[in-house]
């Protein structure tokens, strides 16, 4: 929850955001539904990508893009937390200069 508290001090109109716990890995996060939810097992070293990577598909309703190392469909793991908050950072800023 430390995760998406930060990213909300970040995107200061994020809408409320329901999470979940599940049992399957990874991570899901609904288009435009306000609801995310990780996996049980998603390790802490990984934990920051996963949570952000799904807050901006339901927060933004930004699909998967091989050119994002914040939004790949799959998480190789070379990506630090500081690189994940870097990226989500400029997500926001693109978001709000487009409206």
């Amino acid at each position: 929850m430390d995760i998406v508290y930060k990213a909300r001090r970040i995107y200061k109109n994020a809408p409320r955001v329901e999470v979940k716990i599940m049992t399957k890995q990874g991570g899901l996060g609904w288009l435009n539904k306000n609801i995310i939810a990780i996996g049980e097992d998603v390790a802490d070293e990984v934990l920051v990508h996963v949570v952000l990577h799904e807050l901006c598909h339901t927060w933004f309703g930004l699909e998967h893009d091989e050119n994002c190392p914040l939004m790949k469909p799959f998480y190789n793991g070379t990506e630090l937390a500081e690189k994940a908050w870097e990226r989500f950072e400029k997500i926001v800023l693109d978001t709000l200069n487009q409206l």
